[in-house]
């Protein structure tokens, strides 16, 4: 009886996750089925103090990553359950190895994901732009992710915290909104042209001295 029990509590756990995991990729199909969803969804802007610590660290350990390579989009950013994925086309591998120039792979990162919130819908993005066709970055990547199966590899982006390693090679106009001072949330479609996302002039500055230090190593 114990057994039949724990089985049935199982078969339940098991249903449950699989209904909430549908219900979850449809709710992100919908919203990204309109091609205008990037006018809607809000992103947040990195606190100061975070932004100071988090680029110092990326200082110290972005030379350690095992491949860096240079890299430029072949596909729009994919949302999936609880995370996001973008197809990339390997340009040059800066170190490392275990990938190819022209190989195409799949970058992610646990930072990346779309949600939906009190706002509407919120984007996580590592506090980094979304990767643009057509142009080229620089990026930091760790290990082999699970493709689950899938042919094209996938790698996680280097690094623990929660900043995305990924540095456009081309300049961009860094705007910075004002926030509540509750949360740092405001509307993606005020700072699409940045590379950055940051509360303050401080914040931002940090990240622009690691991207030019990253440039000066490997760019």
């Amino acid at each position: 009886m114990k057994l039949r029990g724990a089985l049935i509590v199982t078969m339940a756990a098991f249903l449950f996750a699989a209904c909430y995991g549908i219900y979850e990729k449809r709710t992100y199909t919908d919203v990204t089925q309109d091609t205008s969803y990037l006018e809607t969804v809000y992103v947040a802007e990195i606190p100061e103090n975070f932004a100071l610590s988090c680029c110092e660290e990326l200082e110290k350990i972005l030379p350690e990553a095992p491949i860096v390579i240079k890299v430029s989009p072949v596909g729009e950013l994919e949302h999936l359950a609880r995370t996001s994925r973008q197809r990339v086309r390997v340009q040059a591998v800066l170190q490392g190895e275990g990938v190819w120039v022209d190989e195409e792979i799949y970058l992610t990162k646990t930072t990346w994901n779309l949600y939906p919130s009190y706002m509407g819908f919120a984007m996580d993005r590592g506090f980094v732009n979304l990767m643009e066709i057509g142009e080229e970055y620089l990026v930091f990547v760790g290990e082999q992710a699970d493709g689950l199966g899938e042919k094209t590899p996938v790698y996680e982006l280097y690094g623990e915290t929660v900043i995305a390693p990924v540095f456009s090679y081309r300049t961009h106009e860094n705007k910075i909104i004002g926030t509540d001072g509750v949360s740092t949330y405001v509307p993606y479609r005020e700072v699409a042209g940045n590379e950055f996302f940051a509360v303050s002039q401080t914040a931002m500055d940090a990240f622009l001295s690691l991207k030019r230090e990253m440039m000066k190593r490997y760019g």
